[in-house]
């Protein structure tokens, strides 16, 4: 098959799978939706970008680029909006900027975005983005510091405050269906 014969054929098949596409039960007018937001799950590593992704082409193919968008999170990004293609848009943090640790980011996109044939969203959508969270990376017990109180050496993956560690740190004997919290002074 030779070169021009080849790309007839690449440009047919594009062509057919646009029409497909177009003529498909879920591209009819009507409601917008959304089919992901990426990350939108818990334990999710301090990234710079969050990617919406619609059902149905939201901009032209030669108008992708910078955008402003009706989508809020909190706390507040300063997001670099960028389509990807027709159905992806990305908020991007600038430089090296990441996603804080620990944090939970509502993500809510209002009913304002429309798609090129017309469709919108029927009400606002929301998911939600945590951060990963501090996890004991080692602990080691380095002596008795009285009878009854023992003095260990804690290692997190990730920074922690004072307060984080009071709140979660807890013993578990093994075999016990209980814990208990853990008195600790920072040294």
């Amino acid at each position: 098959m030779c070169g021009t014969t080849r790309r007839r054929a690449y440009a047919s098949a594009l062509l057919a799978t646009a029409l497909m596409f177009a003529a498909a039960p879920g591209h009819a007018a009507g409601v917008l939706k959304r089919l992901a937001v990426t990350p939108a799950a818990t334990d999710v590593p301090p990234g710079q970008e969050i990617v919406l992704q619609f059902n149905r082409p939201m901009v032209p193919l030669g108008r992708m680029g910078r955008a402003t968008a009706p989508v809020d999170i909190r706390p507040a990004l300063h997001c670099r909006w960028r389509w990807l293609d027709p159905q992806r848009l990305s908020c991007r943090l600038p430089g090296r900027q990441r996603f804080r640790p620990a944090t939970r980011y509502p993500i809510r996109v209002g009913t304002v975005f429309k798609a090129l044939d017309g469709a919108h969203f029927a009400h606002a959508l929301s998911a939600t983005s945590v951060t990963q969270t501090p996890r004991v990376r080692w602990a080691y017990f380095e002596r008795w510091r009285s009878r009854t109180e023992p003095q260990y050496q804690v290692r997190f993956t990730l920074p922690a405050t004072v307060a984080a560690v009071e709140r979660s740190l807890r013993f578990s004997p093994l075999g016990a269906g209980s814990d208990w919290p853990v008195p600790f002074i920072v040294e």
